[in-house]
């Protein structure tokens, strides 16, 4: 696991949330660095594991705004991370699964009872 993403409404408050429950302050409160400025993140580092909290930028459209919309603040995505993340796509291709593609990220599309993305991604520095 590398990480996961949730899906919240208001930042201020989840982060205010977490922060009592976990114990910890985020590491990173501002825009989430590969969305084009349409989401806002707090990143919880847990040793080399991470909670991300993702709310919408007021009034730029994003996926997370839309699931929000639909099934209110829930977990988006869990990250897992790929040793060779080519090699990864060309198997889950080639058995049938959708994927799609959010650089730096392939995204196994949510068709799960949970509708959770499950991401693809590099080992990066939290």
């Amino acid at each position: 696991l590398d990480h996961v993403a949730i899906g919240v409404l208001d930042l201020e408050d989840s982060v205010g949330a977490w922060a009592a429950r976990i114990g910890l302050e985020p590491e990173f409160v501002g825009i989430h660095p590969v969305s084009s400025g349409t989401l806002r993140v707090a990143r919880f580092c847990l040793g080399d594991r991470m909670i991300e909290l993702l709310s919408p930028v007021p009034g730029k459209p994003s996926a997370i705004r839309d699931r929000l919309e639909r099934v209110g603040e829930s977990p988006f995505a869990v990250a897992l991370p790929a040793k060779n993340l080519q090699r990864k796509r060309l198997e889950l291709e080639q058995s049938g699964i959708r994927l799609l593609w959010n650089e730096p990220h392939w995204l196994v599309h949510p068709n799960n009872p949970a509708n959770v993305l499950i991401q693809l991604t590099p080992r990066v520095e939290h």
